[in-house]
């Protein structure tokens, strides 16, 4: 059953509806279901502009980090390399500084000079003593002239 009404805020005529099995209930006027609608309207517009607000804010984020752990992969993998290289020359440096300066030692040049075949106690005393003092496995001295070990 549709029938009108008179609205007392605008003193028109709004149609409602009454239940069939309420008589005397009335379901809802037009014009609020219209309201309602709108309503949702609203709310669903403004729930989107939300979402999509975090969505480009996730968006904005990802890249923006993805570029920075980008660099620093990049920065960390020239740091890793620069310490192996450093740590590689290390190793091979050191033996060769070692034995430039045996090489320039007046003690060894004077012992290599006279080369006494049964005094090696101080040759030996001084190769063991580089071989502790730089932790090397062993240390050992060649004369060019006689090929001694």
């Amino acid at each position: 059953v549709i029938a009108l009404r008179l609205h007392n805020v605008y003193n028109t005529f709004i149609p409602y509806c009454r239940s069939d099995t309420y008589p005397n209930r009335v379901v809802g006027s037009w014009s609020i279901r219209l309201n309602r609608f709108r309503s949702f309207g609203v709310i669903l517009i403004v729930a989107l502009i939300i979402i999509a607000g975090f969505v480009a804010a996730f968006i904005i984020n990802f890249n923006s980090y993805f570029a920075t752990i980008k660099q620093d992969i990049y920065n960390i993998t020239r740091l890793v390399s620069t310490n192996v290289f450093s740590e590689i020359q290390n190793l091979l440096v050191k033996p060769v500084y070692v034995s430039l300066t045996m090489a320039n030692d007046s003690f060894v040049k004077k012992w290599l000079e006279e080369e006494y075949e049964g005094d090696n106690t101080s040759i030996s005393n001084y190769l063991s003593s580089i071989k502790d003092k730089y932790s090397y496995s062993s240390a050992f001295l060649i004369s060019a002239n006689t090929l001694n070990y």
